[in-house]
């Protein structure tokens, strides 16, 4: 019997918290070994009164080093009716910038988010939108 875990490796990469205004909380994943795609998936709690989400996906050839964006890896602006919503963001791993972080902000009020990532060998075969997806990118 083939298992999912064969195939996808799957890492915290925002822990699930409340988040202040200003930058999201992140955890910093390690993409080498082969994965050429990463899904991250948020999933979204409450939001403060009027509070606006953004996140995006940025790349760097170390840990240490400086991250910049990938492009189209960045979502609208998140509005308070997506809370509950799930928000996925799929992207290519270079392999020259393997490490990866998800960039959130929180504007105007504080957020309740938490994310994974799933590191894949990439078939690019996106599964269906779901009702309760509030964005779907794919860079």
């Amino acid at each position: 019997m083939e298992h999912l875990n064969s195939y996808i490796s799957t890492v915290i990469a925002m822990p699930a918290k409340s988040h202040a205004i200003g930058a999201c909380t992140i955890s910093t994943v390690n993409a080498s070994g082969g994965y050429d795609r990463a899904r991250f998936v948020i999933a979204l709690g409450a939001f403060g009164t009027n509070a606006v989400a953004s996140f995006s996906v940025t790349h760097a050839a170390t840990a240490s080093a400086t991250y910049s964006l990938i492009s189209s890896s960045a979502t609208d602006a998140i509005q308070t009716a997506s809370a509950g919503g799930v928000i996925v963001i799929d992207v290519p791993v270079s392999g020259s910038k393997p490490f990866l972080r998800l960039k959130g902000t929180a504007a105007t009020g504080t957020v309740l988010a938490g994310a994974i990532c799933d590191l894949y060998k990439g078939s690019r075969a996106l599964p269906p939108l779901t009702s309760n997806m509030a964005d779907y990118v794919v860079a």
